[in-house]
């Protein structure tokens, strides 16, 4: 079984025959699922929940099978999720800003692009308000009870004013990560931080293990992420292995 874009098509070892379609060669009961084609007739969802192992002994599910499904199924939680989010804002349920400012409408799109998208790029021009847009996202899914821990990296010039744009825009709690690096590891146990831990690239060149084993974020965001363009660097193979359900990164 393979996946071709959106479809499927069976294959299995034969001698190569031209005339032949992959539907054809595939065992009888199993060969009325495809078109002649070679292509599923039935929504793939409702193929593998009907899939027999034990019964289709011949048949080998690609690797990339599983992977596919549950990304799938993750983009439909999300948009479910954000269908309900936004509902509970229009009746009132919830407030229309989580920020104490509110959004210009655009921001507001970021906000709810990072929010529902698990893993986003946020690319806008300077004095935009990208800052304001993920701090945002971050307070929305605090909301929803999915973020408990954000972990912020950031040029070391710019650590201050993130502290200053959470304090402006929200009550979350924060913490700027510095010193060496025994007095940062106690920093990073997930029972004593903050909403907002915020460190600089050149830390996670040392802290990366400990911040996964100890904070556990729930969400990375990446500012000025064009600083690890080179992905060949020591920080960025850094950043790579840090662990997290979300991840933002702005540029």
């Amino acid at each position: 079984m393979v996946q071709i874009g959106r479809s499927w098509s069976w294959t299995k070892p034969v001698k190569p025959c031209d005339s032949c379609q992959p539907a054809v060669r595939a065992p009888g009961a199993m060969r009325q699922r495809f078109d002649t084609a070679g292509l599923l007739r039935e929504p793939v969802d409702d193929f593998l929940e009907s899939f027999n192992p034990k019964r289709w002994k011949r048949v080998v599910l690609s690797q990339d099978v599983e992977p596919w499904v549950k990304n799938r199924q993750r983009q439909r939680e999300r948009a479910q999720l954000r269908r309900e989010y936004e509902q509970k804002v229009h009746d009132g349920s919830w407030p229309t800003q989580e920020t104490l400012v509110p959004l210009y409408p655009y921001q507001r799109a970021g906000m709810l692009h990072l929010a529902f998208t698990e893993r986003a790029l946020l690319a806008d021009e300077m004095g935009l308000g990208k800052t304001i847009q993920a701090i945002a996202a971050c307070a929305t899914l605090q909301r929803l009870g999915l973020a408990e821990r954000v972990l912020i990296i950031a040029p070391a010039s710019l650590k201050a004013e993130w502290e200053e744009q959470i304090a402006q825009f929200t009550t979350l709690s924060q913490r700027l990560v510095y010193g060496a690096r025994h007095h940062r590891l106690p920093l990073y146990e997930r029972d004593s931080a903050p909403f907002f831990t915020i460190v600089n690239y050149e830390q996670m060149r040392y802290d990366v293990e400990e911040v996964n084993l100890r904070l556990r974020p729930d969400i990375v965001i990446l500012d000025e992420a064009q600083r690890i363009k080179n992905w060949n660097t020591v920080t960025a193979r850094c950043v790579k292995r840090l662990e997290s359900r979300y991840a933002f990164v702005l540029t």
